[in-house]
């Protein structure tokens, strides 16, 4: 269980014990793509994984209207991973690089489960 910090550039949470901090990023396009982005740079400066703070990443894919597949991946086991992965470049104005990790070598590095949420009551708590 993690509590939400909010706008916070080091990363996006923390246990509750306060004994790791996390990044979480939801992706739809990868249900398509079968690949996961990491950014690493935006405009040409460092960001993302490369700037995060945080122990731990956690990657969501919805499945479905009420089902999500979560990768929770080390960060330093991660940015090892992607050092020399392919680069694409996305966002606004293409200014995003992004490093991509197919799903299925993501499933060697990182554990992932399923989890169901009801979307609609929770969504009044998004941004």
């Amino acid at each position: 269980m993690f509590l939400a910090i909010g706008r916070f550039k080091d990363y996006d949470g923390v246990s509750k014990s306060r004994a790791f901090s996390v990044e979480v990023k939801f992706e739809e396009k990868s249900r398509d793509t079968f690949n996961l982005a990491f950014e690493v740079s935006c405009n040409g400066k460092p960001s993302g994984l490369t700037t995060t703070r945080a122990k731990k990443w956690v990657h969501v894919i919805p499945i479905d209207e009420r089902r999500m597949c979560c990768y929770e991946f080390d960060v330093e086991a991660l940015r090892d991973k992607l050092r020399n992965a392919r680069s694409v470049f996305g966002g606004d104005r293409n200014a995003s690089e992004m490093k991509l990790l197919p799903l299925l070598e993501a499933r060697e590095l990182c554990q992932h489960f399923e989890l169901e949420i009801d979307f609609e009551k929770y969504q009044p708590y998004w941004v």
